[in-house]
């Protein structure tokens, strides 16, 4: 036992610091659970159990509040352990029958502030009456006739929502409320997500829909050849960080026969380039032994430990629970990840800066003609010679920062082009209308992409159909082995980061004007620090910005 402790310590201690770069993991609170099943409470803990059953999380709702929930009741805590909200079906139960048509089950939340409840009118379930309450409010109330458009099996299955995940289970079986919906803020109003494969995974093209309109398309997550691997992706949910989109999803192997298992996370950008992937416990096993006699014994494995499926938080930090069978208790625990937020500042990196001043570039329009792709070009710059004191077109050799200097290309994508040809049945006229305008797009074909010539390896970077890059370039290594680039698109303008070994390491937006407009400088020193000059703010007075990790 020991032996087993002292190896989950090992492990915990190694997970964090390969990831100490991009995340901190911390543990918020614990609750208690009780074992005694003649005593009526959602706190009740029973291994035989089914974890859709017993209660579960915690989802992310409103405010950032976790919600653990079970087959009778929840309860909602906030991010000190505090319980804000609680409720309990037990007592308005307690004079029926079991399997009484009019004993109330919750189902589970629809959305950040409701939860959903049932009556089975039929003992098969071919008829349900559907109640909602919103958290912090006592009454359940009947629901509205929409909802049962979309949620008419919610007493056997549970409804997939991309952009709100509320599955607890890994074995749990989910559907979606229509058709090739996977993801959705509203029904029947509101942002929507809608999967050009009938079967959704994590490669497969999603169209993001607002107000009846495309926003965006998510391409599906880039292949890696020959990792099954990335085959058995789950997508899990969705955040936002700098108004940009990003998918995340998890692997997990479970059973009961090796001591430890492991699931891990995933995140993917618009594009579908894998930006990082971590590692969190999934389940711990104990042995136990059973026999008659000192001399006739057998040891089988028994679940220690277990962590529910984690939930993504709208700014992206990750939340899970762990319920430990042996201790009777659930820890939750966060798992934030670092981006990078503005502080003003004084003037700061000023030789660059005004070397940076003397820096003007063209527009850049690669064309990507049939099936070739373009050549990789180096952006087209204009910059002053400290040798010669001239303003001079930038060659490979200006723009090399200890060897790394970008280029930008554009590639078709041959498997977006097939699936949005030949996207089946069940799709929404609208959404196929929307597919087929795509599917003409030469953006959508044909994506941009960076490609930064390192001294020992290539590192290719793609970005999401619609985007046009303008220009890029290294505007540093640091001394901690980073590579900070600056890329210009048609509408916006960021900083890249990546290691000298070829890993991403994060990204933020620093402009949102048309690049016709922008003005804004961006510097960065070999320590790290990274300066902006803006203008974008105050067109009539420039701003420093002190850009770090938090």
């Amino acid at each position: 036992m020991k032996h087993n402790l002292l190896f989950l310590h090992l492990l915990v201690v190694c997970l964090l610091s390969t990831y100490a770069q991009i995340a901190s993991d911390k543990l918020l609170f614990s609750f208690p659970l009780i074992n005694d099943p003649a005593k009526k409470s959602i706190f009740n803990i029973d291994k035989a159990e089914r974890i859709r059953d017993a209660l579960s999380g915690p989802i992310v709702m409103k405010k950032d509040h976790l919600l653990f929930y079970s087959r009778d009741g929840y309860v909602l805590f906030d991010q000190r352990g505090t319980v804000v909200d609680s409720f309990s079906i037990f007592k308005g139960n307690q004079d029926l029958k079991k399997g009484s048509p009019e004993e109330l089950h919750l189902a589970f939340p629809v959305d950040p502030k409701t939860i959903l409840f049932y009556k089975k009118k039929s003992s098969n379930g071919s008829a349900i009456t559907i109640f909602e309450k919103n958290l912090h409010k006592r009454t359940v109330r009947p629901s509205t006739e929409s909802f049962y458009d979309y949620y008419n099996y919610i007493y056997k299955k549970q409804v997939y929502n991309l952009a709100f995940n509320t599955l607890t289970d890994d074995m749990i079986e989910s559907y979606m409320a229509k058709n090739r919906l996977v993801g959705y803020s509203g029904l029947p109003e509101g942002q929507k997500w809608w999967s050009v494969d009938k079967f959704y995974l994590h490669s497969s093209p999603l169209v993001f829909e607002e107000q009846g309109q495309c926003k965006s398309i998510f391409p599906g997550m880039i292949h890696k050849q020959n990792n099954d691997k990335l085959q058995t992706i789950e997508p899990l949910q969705i955040f936002s960080r700098y108004d940009r989109l990003f998918y995340t999803g998890i692997s997990t192997r479970i059973g009961n026969k090796d001591e430890v298992y492991t699931q891990s996370y995933y995140v993917f950008d618009q594009a579908g380039n894998i930006l990082y992937q971590d590692t969190l416990f999934k389940l711990d096993n104990m042995n136990v032994i059973i026999g008659e006699d000192e001399t006739t014994y057998y040891t089988v494995k028994k679940i220690k430990r277990n962590v529910f499926k984690p939930a993504v938080s709208n700014s992206g930090d990750l939340y899970y629970g762990i319920i430990d069978y042996e201790n009777k208790k659930i820890d939750v625990r966060k798992r934030a990840y670092t981006m990078f937020l503005p502080s003003p500042s004084k003037a700061k990196l000023e030789e660059l800066i005004n070397d940076e001043k003397c820096v003007e570039y063209v527009p850049l329009r690669l064309a990507c003609n049939g099936k070739a792709a373009s050549k990789k070009v180096l952006p087209k710059i204009t910059l002053l010679d400290k040798k010669s004191n001239k303003y001079v077109r930038a060659q490979a050799e200006h723009l090399s920062h200890q060897g790394f200097v970008c280029y930008i290309q554009r590639t078709p994508d041959r498997a977006i082009q097939k699936k949005l040809d030949r996207s089946g049945g069940g799709i929404p006229r609208r959404i196929r209308s929307i597919i087929d305008s795509l599917s003409k797009t030469s953006t959508v074909k044909n994506p941009y992409s960076l490609e930064i010539q390192g001294p020992k390896r290539e590192i290719s970077f793609k970005y999401p159909p619609g985007e046009d890059i303008i220009c890029a370039r290294v505007i540093a290594v640091t001394n901690a082995k980073e590579v900070i680039l600056r890329v210009d698109c048609a509408k916006y303008a960021e900083v890249l980061l990546f290691s000298t070994g070829g890993e991403y390491v994060n990204r933020f937006v620093f402009n949102k004007q048309d690049y016709e407009e922008r003005q804004d400088i961006v510097v960065a020193s070999a320590s790290g620090t990274i300066i902006e000059l803006d203008y974008e703010s105050d067109p009539e007075m420039y701003k420093y910005f002190s850009w770090k990790r938090r």
